[in-house]
């Protein structure tokens, strides 16, 4: 482990109230083949967990070469933006506290930065880890249907560039940025998980914006992690919170595209897919059920954010808080 205070990575990881994960995450951390001569950190966000992130993170003090800030504005961006300011790093590479890393994935990412010293953006594969037992409709919608995303479960084959940005994006469990380019835009506090909202897409709205902007990025299939998700969040109540979060996360970034559908029309939809869920679920048909569980929740979702958005007027303005550089 080197300690050097101009580190070439930082590990960046932001967390909220959950003392057991993030003690499984760093314990992952430990095991992690870690280049020879490489300086490297490992920064910990506290967005409002208090003396249990102390607990855990002093724990693995020295096996890791740990950081740990506070950021006390709630809410995922506002976590990241403080990570950003607080990193000392060439790159900043990010996970989540429910994650595991692979033994590889830190010498996968430090390789391909010095692979591809154009590039500033890079992703790698999230592999889903269920608890077991998983429900049978959870296993029957894995194939060819929305679930997976819902899990953060994201398979990269092969190294290849990342194209079609507006298309798939590496996702917040497993990607890098040069700091140079990411402290160039920060992360939206009008997205990201939050106790004030429940969007989605934060790094994927920073990626694409970066990408607008010139930058480019590659795959990398051997920077693996593992997504643990407990039975708690295997259940049909926790997929229709996120299928409408996905439908809060599009209203709010596209108002103007949402507006193809008028309220009526998204009660039809939202009407005309529970029924076609409620039949798909009395015959079995898991998959369908799910497919059409996730398209009412994304209109829930659009039509929830949109009667709030006429409440305080952001909808009716169209305007959507971005902050073009870094504080």
């Amino acid at each position: 482990m080197n300690s050097s205070t101009t580190p070439f990575v930082t590990v960046a990881v932001c967390t909220r109230d959950r003392p057991e994960q993030l003690k499984k995450l760093l314990a992952s951390a430990a095991e992690l083949k870690v280049p020879a001569g490489l300086s490297w950190e490992l920064l910990v966000v506290d967005n409002g967990s208090g003396e249990s992130v102390e607990a855990t993170v002093a724990r693995f003090q020295s096996q890791l070469p740990l950081r740990l800030v506070v950021e006390p504005e709630p809410g995922l961006s506002n976590a990241r933006n403080r990570a950003v300011a607080a990193a000392r790093g060439a790159y900043i590479c990010w996970t989540d506290d429910d994650a595991l890393l692979g033994r590889n994935w830190l010498s996968a990412y430090v390789s391909a930065f010095r692979r591809h010293p154009e590039s500033a953006v890079f992703g790698g594969p999230i592999l889903a880890r269920l608890e077991e037992p998983s429900p049978r409709w959870v296993r029957a919608s894995l194939d060819r249907s929305p679930l997976p995303s819902a899990f953060a479960h994201l398979e990269i084959d092969e190294e290849r560039p990342i194209a079609g940005h507006r298309e798939q994006s590496p996702w917040g469990a497993n990607f890098a940025i040069r700091t140079a380019e990411q402290r160039q835009l920060a992360y939206d506090p009008q997205l990201g998980r939050s106790p004030r909202h429940a969007r989605l897409g934060e790094e994927c709205d920073l990626i694409v914006r970066l990408m607008d902007r010139g930058a480019t990025g590659y795959w990398i299939p051997d920077a693996v992690v593992h997504h643990c998700i407990p039975l708690a969040r295997q259940t049909r109540r926790q997929a229709w919170a996120y299928f409408t979060s996905v439908g809060e996360t599009l209203q709010h970034c596209s108002p103007d595209a949402a507006r193809r559908w008028s309220t009526a029309g998204l009660l039809v939809r939202i009407s005309a897919y529970a029924a076609l869920f409620g039949v798909a679920s009395s015959l079995g048909r898991h998959r369908h059920a799910t497919i059409f569980m996730s398209r009412a929740g994304i209109y829930t979702g659009m039509l929830r954010s949109r009667r709030s958005g006429r409440a305080d007027g952001r909808i009716a303005s169209g305007a959507k808080s971005k902050q073009e550089a870094f504080p």
